[in-house]
This record gives C-alpha cells, structure tokens and sequence, in this order.
C-alpha cells in the first residue's frame, strides 16, 4: 500500500512539474509574440519628409542608427487582390491577424483580399517587415486599403519612424499622417500600431476623410 501510494504522489508531482513547464514555455512564446513595437514620434525622427515621397526610398539604416524610417506597406500590385463577397466573409481561416473596417458595410461597394504566404518573422536574422494581409476596399467611389504589417525582431528592435505627423484617431489611438506621396492611388497614409502590428491606411481621398476611415479600422486575430 505505502509503495502504491508512493508511486502516485510521485506520478503527481511529475505531472504537475510537466504542466507547469508546459505553461512556462507557452507564456514565453505569447509574450515574445506580442512584443510592442516602438515608435518614433516626429519631434524625436530628425528626419524630412523627402524620405517619404517615393515607394521605392526606404533604406535600411546602419545597425548603430536607432531610427528605422520604415517603408510603405502596401502590397505592389492591384493583381495580387481576389475579389470576395460578402457571404465569403474577410476573415481568413488560418487565423492570422487582419485589420479590417469595422463601420462602413452599409458603404462598401467591394471587397478585396490580399494574403500572402507567410513566414516566420521570428527566424529572421535581418531588418525587414512581412505584409501579413491586405484590404482593398471600394467606398463611394474611391479606393481604401487597409495593410497589416509585421516587423521582424530585428527591426522591432529598433524606434521606428512611422511619419512626420502625428494625429489622434476618432478611436483614441494615435495614428501617424504621410501625404503627397507619389502616387495616384494612394498619395495620402494614415499609420498606427497595435501591438506588434503596423496598420497602414492609405486612398486619394482628402485627409479629413482618411482620418474618418481610419478611426474605423479594427484588428481581428
């Protein structure tokens, strides 16, 4: 009896030990998951608003910088999309994160989805940002693309330069303006983060407008 009784506790506690390690290692993984991302705020940025006016002028800056001016998130082309409708819904089965316009379905004339195959931000030894999902909506007439954006570690590590201009959204977040961009489709950009999420919102509507839209954008996860 005392042998079995022993041979009980003892299978207890290795149970016990085993969850408790089990839980250890999943709230190590959510926590660096879920790290921050740091951001500049204008007067900190010492930098011009040329860095912004063409897609292609986003350099990585040298490891001893501590801004990182980060580039345009938007997927390149209008092609990459898929039309969905609404019975198909947004929300992508693979449970990735996707910021999406939470108040205007009785506005939207259509629905476009882009998601990439993703990769492990977390393996990435090097500067660089992973578009997670794209949106591309058709309100009134105008086109409205709502991006999320991943940073690796390494540039999450860094302050990140987000815009010239910061704002404060009708959410209550703060959100970061870039304008006169060169181009057509979207020279206006609002930027914010959540998390360890960049969203980019971006149309030629005027900037009051965007501001609008912007306020109603939500992450779904």
């Amino acid at each position: 009896m005392s042998k079995s009784l022993h041979g009980k506790t003892y299978f207890y506690v290795f149970a016990f030990l085993a969850i408790l390690v089990l839980v250890i290692i999943f709230g190590l993984h959510r926590a660096n998951a879920n790290t921050s991302v740091k951001v500049a705020i204008p007067d900190e940025q010492h930098i011009v608003q040329t860095l912004y006016q063409e897609e292609e002028n986003s350099e990585t800056p040298d490891n001893n910088n501590s801004l990182l001016v980060v580039p345009l998130l938007l997927p390149p082309s209008r092609e990459l999309y898929t039309v969905i409708s609404r019975e198909e819904g947004i929300l992508p089965m693979d449970g990735r994160p996707i910021a999406i316009l939470a108040d205007s379905e009785d506005k939207i004339e259509r629905v476009s989805v882009y998601l990439p195959e993703l990769f492990d931000s977390s393996e990435q030894n090097e500067v660089s940002f992973q578009i997670v999902a794209s949106v591309l909506y058709m309100i009134d007439g105008f086109e409205f693309v709502v991006s999320t954006s991943r940073p690796s570690p390494d540039a999450a590590n860094y302050l990140l330069g987000l815009g010239n201009n910061m704002i404060k959204l009708n959410n209550g977040a703060e959100g970061w303006m870039i304008t006169n961009i060169a181009s057509k489709d979207t020279p206006n950009r609002v930027v914010f983060v959540e998390d360890d999420l960049i969203i980019t919102i971006a149309s030629n509507v005027p900037l009051n407008q965007l501001e609008e839209i912007a306020g109603a954008v939500i992450v779904e996860r």
